[in-house]
């Protein structure tokens, strides 16, 4: 099973940030994986916050490429844009 929540935030610049969190379960548990992208005023193309062609992501170990990836999520959104994300997503999922 894997279900998808998109929260877009507005900046005050007139920038938008995509977060988009993702929850895949099967017999073995359950993972998350959460993506961001942003627009720019007056655009329409969403542009990943990750720039995998990058020569410094590719130099990067695996284990180093997690923190990278962390950082360059968080020049986009907070951890409590993160958190609050996820938690929109959990509402939906939680049976009432």
């Amino acid at each position: 099973m894997k279900t998808k929540h998109e929260k877009i935030i507005r900046r005050e610049d007139g920038t938008r940030v995509k977060i988009s969190v993702s929850i895949y379960a099967d017999y073995r548990g359950a993972n998350y994986s959460t993506k961001v992208k942003y627009c720019q005023f007056g655009k329409l193309k969403w542009i990943d916050a990750i720039e995998y062609d990058d020569f410094r992501y590719r130099k990067l170990k695996n284990t180093e490429r997690t923190e990278f990836i962390k950082q360059a999520r968080l020049k986009y959104a907070s951890d409590s844009e993160f958190l609050e994300a996820k938690t929109e997503l959990w509402n939906k999922l939680k049976p009432e």
